[in-house]
């Protein structure tokens, strides 16, 4: 096969990040918790990475490549690199991240219970690594489900 220039598959390198949070009392979450994971890991870092949280995200001075994009605006907001020439047309490419949510649960978690999930990060987003990991410090702070029981 023809080299196009850019690495293969073979060169991908990923992290994979696993976090156990306890319950600090009942709590009722979701039974699939992938996009409730991913919504408070996004909202929790968001506000520990932004450093212009008076700004919005599409009009920030980060996300034009003028300095190196915060954790949120590269996972969340993943911006076609400029050096692109397949995906310039778009907006955002797929974001270089993904939540393993634990297994499907009916039962709402008692006080002690573990919440287990995991995050892997994509390439350069390894970078963020210890952004994602006080985000989710913070969203276990700040708590899930829709009586924000804390974590």
């Amino acid at each position: 096969m023809a080299s196009s220039g850019t690495a293969g598959i073979e060169s991908l390198v990923f992290g994979k990040a696993r976090f156990v949070l306890r319950a600090e009392g009942p709590v009722h979450l979701p039974p699939f918790l992938g996009s409730a994971l991913r919504g408070a890991l996004g909202a929790s870092l968001r506000r520990v990475a932004c450093v212009l949280r008076a700004q919005e995200c599409g009009t920030c001075m980060l996300r034009n490549g003028s300095a190196p994009a915060s954790a949120y605006l590269s996972l969340f907001e993943t911006p076609v690199p400029r050096s692109a020439t397949r995906l310039r047309l778009l907006e955002h490419v797929p974001h270089p991240f993904l939540v393993e949510p634990p297994e499907e649960r009916e039962t709402p978690y008692a006080a002690g219970d573990e919440l287990r999930f995991s995050v892997v990060l994509v390439g350069r987003a390894l970078e963020h690594f210890p952004y994602v990991v006080a985000a989710v410090d913070r969203m276990a702070g700040r708590g899930l489900g829709a009586a924000r029981r804390q974590f």
